[in-house]
């Protein structure tokens, strides 16, 4: 949607004694007309999704101020709109359609848990462009969705070839039940783990509202699964780890730094998990965009520093959990992290042009595709 602001700068002049009109007052009106470029923001702020999400809103947040205070998007401002989709796909819907239909943004920030599926037919009517991060298959298929990272079948490579680095044979998925789009990684990981050598031994919705994850804990163990991945919102995850714990099931958890939360740190039931990194890594400052972000972050959220560094903190803790970047080889033991220079070690050059400090790039190529 395009909102235009009105400034004025009123100028006076007075005509001189003894001239006609003299002590009138005259006003001239000098214009200027500010263009906003109005986005809106769809994700899973609450609920069951929102311990992988949440934070997106804040840092979207912090990304329209700090692009703001430097000028805007071509000189123009930016406001969001932001509507929380409660992880439920009628919501996104709803919103999908308020966002397109009575706000008429420009584009959409899509900052939800794989609810693309549900929505995307309103946007691509539109024509109105939807970036995100890339963790839907619809960012794999829909070219009206710009992903900001790499797509969701090199994500899912990264993955296994991190749990290659840390021996797993055998695979266990788990996928969420509230979402269909969830299932469509299960072929993926079947298809893409027979070049490492690895299987799917075993495969199982689990529901975030779930009491017990025992079933499926036994059930992965049962099938000799040495490796395990939950594909849903990091707290479930967590959750389905600690069941799994409490029936003496302890395999390699294998996931994508996304889901890496802070609160992985004081669990002792994913030690050792290994992943990936689908994008530049959040705690990078080896390049000019990536500094200029973590600038903003610390200016824009100062409430959330302890939290920033807790997480550059995971980066550097081999013996808990481990990070390689997605799509290139890491050394076993390896860490991702900023590398010298201007590129960051560990990212495949695809993911490495894309750093979220270059998300107004990001709009302006959408907006003008």
């Amino acid at each position: 949607m395009t909102r235009s602001l009105r400034t004025g700068v009123r100028g006076v002049a007075r005509n001189s004694p003894g001239r006609p009109g003299a002590g009138r007052v005259q006003l001239r009106v000098r214009v200027r007309v500010l263009v906003l470029i109005v986005i809106g923001a769809m994700g899973s702020f609450t609920g069951v999704a929102s311990g992988s999400t949440a934070d997106a809103k804040v840092l979207a947040q912090d990304w329209v101020s700090a692009t703001n205070a430097s000028g805007g998007i071509d000189g123009h401002p930016i406001q969001i709109i932001f509507l929380d989709d409660l992880n439920t796909p009628s919501t996104a819907l709803t919103n999908a359609e308020q966002l397109v239909n009575q706000d008429h943004v420009k584009a959409i920030l899509d900052l939800s848990d794989d609810q693309e599926s549900t929505w995307a037919k309103v946007p691509d009517a539109a024509k109105v462009p939807v970036l995100g991060q890339a963790e839907s298959p619809t960012f794999g298929t829909d070219p009206n969705f710009y992903s900001v990272g790499t797509t969701v079948e090199p994500l899912i490579w990264g993955e296994l070839k991190a749990a290659s680095l840390a021996k797993v044979t055998k695979v266990g998925a788990l996928y969420c039940a509230e979402i269909a789009s969830c299932s469509q990684t299960v072929p993926l990981i079947t298809g893409l783990a027979k070049p490492m050598g690895m299987t799917l031994a075993y495969s199982a919705k689990v529901s975030s509202s779930a009491v017990s994850y025992t079933a499926q804990c036994l059930g992965a163990k049962g099938a000799g699964a040495n490796g395990a991945t939950v594909v849903a919102a990091s707290n479930t995850a967590l959750n389905v780890a600690e069941s799994c714990a409490t029936q003496g099931y302890k395999p390699v958890w294998v996931t994508t730094a996304g889901e890496m939360t802070t609160p992985w740190l004081a669990q002792s039931a994913v030690n050792g998990a290994i992943g990936n990194v689908q994008d530049v890594p959040w705690f990078d400052d080896s390049t000019p965009a990536t500094k200029a972000m973590q600038a903003a972050i610390s200016k824009y959220s100062r409430g959330r520093r302890d939290r920033r560094r807790a997480r550059h903190a995971r980066a550097r803790l081999p013996q808990r959990l481990r990070v390689h970047g997605a799509g290139r080889r890491a050394r076993p033991g390896a860490h991702q992290r900023g590398g010298a220079g201007p590129r960051a070690r560990g990212v495949p050059d695809a993911v490495r042009c894309r750093v979220p400090g270059q998300l107004d790039l990001d709009v302006r190529h959408a907006l003008h595709a």
